[in-house]
């Protein structure tokens, strides 16, 4: 056997990974709940959303689905939907204590 010339490119030995495919194929499931908390979330429905949300992380640490950057996404906006809801509220009870906003003045 002589030695490789060079520039040459050494035979190797490496065989093709075969991934299933058609009906045999594996597609691990979606968690129903990550996406049931992203979507609350973005409509406005955020304290449902969170409660989702961390369910949906919970069973997804234990089967393993997909969804769980769903899921966290659902519960970062709803907790930042509940804290604008928060501010909103105390702006709204601000004004009105101090007779900038009289209910009644939105004609």
């Amino acid at each position: 056997m002589s030695a490789p010339q060079p520039g040459s490119v050494p035979p190797v030995n490496v065989r093709p990974i075969a991934y299933p495919r058609g009906d045999n194929a594996f597609v691990t499931p979606w968690n129903g709940l990550a996406i049931a908390s992203l979507v609350l979330s973005v409509v406005g429905l955020s304290l449902i959303a969170n409660i989702l949300g961390h369910i949906a992380l919970s069973q997804i640490k234990r089967t393993g689905e997909q969804g769980s950057v769903l899921a966290l996404i659902g519960v970062i906006v709803g907790y930042v939907g509940i804290l604008v809801a928060i501010v909103a509220v105390i702006i709204a009870v601000v004004m009105l204590a101090s007779g900038l906003l009289v209910w009644g003045s939105f004609r």
